[in-house]
């Protein structure tokens, strides 16, 4: 492809094409990856920036250069510029431009919780209802008779609009993939043709990055404002507290808005749950409709999750009972309230793989919404057992003293068994044993 096709000529300055109009083979953000033939992004970044390695890119065969208006002098004429104060987001673009084919139907999740879940969600009823559909997430690329990639959490614009084509080239029509809030602030998903894109919820996560709540909402609005175009649809959590910011950008765009939770007035409304030992009976009020749906997944949350994803299918011309039937077929996500084993009739072993850094649950419960907190699952773990003797001071003298000492095991009294560590204290008397 031509750099005046990629860059689109219409909108170009006579200046960028100074150097001629060289014939673009790849792109890459990558000086390491640059090819004969190849456009380099030079990206500034906080902790290293792209421009320092425009000398390396250009001995390596980069054709031209994509970066900030400010680092024309380090091009000097040698090769095409492409000038933009948001490369970026530019970047994007020109992958979109590049691998020109996507998925028909595209969606996206978002939220600080459920992301995985609800994308895997809308893939298997597509799935079930007949469509040849792919998620992209945390679980990797997931498309049904192929093997699973590594994680796909928004990656760079590059790799993603390369799978977008490839899914595509092999029959996928429809495909979902998760929008984290890293993603959306570094405009990775710009020039992706979303149709419909579903808000979970917004709980304290990744404020070392975004440094406060109020910019980290910004980042999952951009979905909504900046990257769907305008007329898709917003599939929201009513029972968010930040529902009336989403609907509001949405409105304002021009979105369709479906809402989804136990709020009277949403479209998609949980009248009633009911726990049972393999999932829940749901209670819906579809689009104005009562259904009744035996949803099989454990956990008051996956009602939640289940009701994004069908949203999203009903968003994307998926007929609402053969949606709500899929609802029925659902297998639950690895690592996500997963279970792996049956004990007697009724009794069921639970695990959830998703690590939470922090005492185990306080985490995870601190940040779970309301509707949510019963799915915390807290594991109390076995300290490793103390070595029995401390170690010397390397001078043949007593045991050196570390923090923590007085916390060891007492040497055990004269005697042995049971009776001498009752002696020491450190075992309760039971019932019927002899006094000593």
């Amino acid at each position: 492809m031509r750099l005046s096709e990629l860059v689109d000529g219409r909108s170009m300055s006579p200046a960028i094409l100074a150097a001629g109009d060289p014939d673009v083979a790849g792109l890459t953000a990558d000086s390491r990856e640059v090819r004969p033939g190849w456009l380099f992004a030079a990206l500034p970044g906080s902790r290293m920036d792209g421009r320092s390695y425009i000398d390396d890119a250009l001995a390596r065969g980069a054709c031209a250069v994509l970066t900030t208006p400010d680092a024309s002098a380090r091009i000097a004429g040698r090769v095409p510029l492409v000038p933009d104060p948001d490369p970026r987001r530019r970047l994007a673009r020109l992958a979109a431009r590049f691998y020109a084919v996507q998925p028909e139907t595209v969606v996206a999740v978002t939220g600080t919780n459920g992301k995985t879940s609800v994308a895997e969600f809308t893939r298997q009823i597509w799935a079930l209802t007949g469509r040849r559909a792919a998620s992209l997430g945390t679980l990797g690329l997931i498309v049904e008779g192929q093997p699973e990639g590594p994680s796909l959490t928004t990656p760079d614009p590059i790799r993603l609009h390369a799978v977008l084509k490839g899914i595509a080239d092999r029959g996928v029509t429809h495909a979902v993939m998760e929008a984290s809030s890293h993603g959306l602030h570094q405009s990775r998903l710009d020039g992706v043709r979303i149709k419909a894109a579903a808000f979970t919820n917004l709980t304290r996560d990744h404020l070392d990055y975004h440094g406060s709540m109020d910019a980290y909402r910004v980042a999952k609005l951009a979905l909504f404002d900046r990257v769907m175009a305008s007329g898709g649809t917003a599939v929201l959590n009513v029972d968010s507290p930040d529902y009336q910011d989403f609907a509001a950008v949405a409105g304002r765009r021009g979105h369709r808005i479906i809402g989804y939770g136990r709020r009277p007035g949403a479209e998609l409304r949980l009248a009633n749950r009911v726990a049972r030992p393999d999932g829940q009976s749901l209670d819906l009020i579809v689009l104005g409709r009562a259904r009744r749906v035996e949803l099989p997944l454990v956990g008051d949350f996956q009602a939640w999750n289940a009701l994004a994803a069908l949203g999203l299918a009903i968003a994307t011309g998926t007929p609402e009972g053969d949606a709500l039937d899929a609802l029925t077929g659902l297998v639950g996500v690895r690592g996500r309230m997963e279970r792996v084993a049956v004990l007697g009739e009724r009794r069921r072993r639970l695990r959830r793989l998703r690590p939470h850094p922090g005492r185990a649950g306080d985490r995870a419960e601190r940040r779970a919404p309301a509707h949510r907190r019963q799915a915390v699952v807290r594991v109390r773990l076995r300290r490793r057992p103390r070595p029995r003797q401390a170690p010397h001071d390397g001078r043949g003298g007593r045991p050196a003293r570390r923090p923590g000492d007085r916390h060891r095991r007492q040497p055990a009294l004269r005697g042995s068994g049971r009776d001498s560590r009752r002696r020491a204290g450190r075992l309760p008397r039971r019932r019927g044993d002899r006094r000593p």
